[in-house]
C-alpha cells in the first residue's frame, strides 16, 4: 500500500459502516469530494486496497442527483499546435 499515501490517508479516515459516505450521512464533504472521486474512476486506478473508498465512490456517484448533474463525458482533447 505504497502508491497512493493521499488515500492512505483518506481510507483511514473514512468512518466504518456509515452506508459509504464521508462523515456518516451524506454530506457537504461528499458533495467536495464527487469529482476529485470521479477523477479517480476516469482514471481507471486499482483501488483494491481502498475498500471503504470503493464504496464510497459507489454510493456517491450512483446517487440520481449526481446522475443528473455530472455532465457529460469528458475524453481528453489533444494539445493545438501553434501555427
Amino acid at each position: 500500500r505504497e502508491g497512493f499515501p493521499s488515500l492512505l490517508t483518506e481510507e483511514a479516515i473514512l468512518p466504518e459502516g456509515t452506508g459509504g459516505y464521508a462523515t456518516g450521512p451524506f454530506s457537504i464533504a461528499d458533495c467536495a469530494w464527487a469529482p476529485t472521486l470521479r477523477r479517480l474512476v476516469d482514471m481507471e486506478l486499482q483501488l483494491g486496497d481502498y475498500p471503504k473508498i470503493q464504496l464510497w465512490i459507489e454510493q456517491l456517484l450512483s446517487r440520481p442527483a449526481w446522475q443528473r448533474s455530472k455532465g457529460p463525458d469528458l475524453t481528453p482533447r489533444p494539445w493545438i499546435e501553434a501555427s
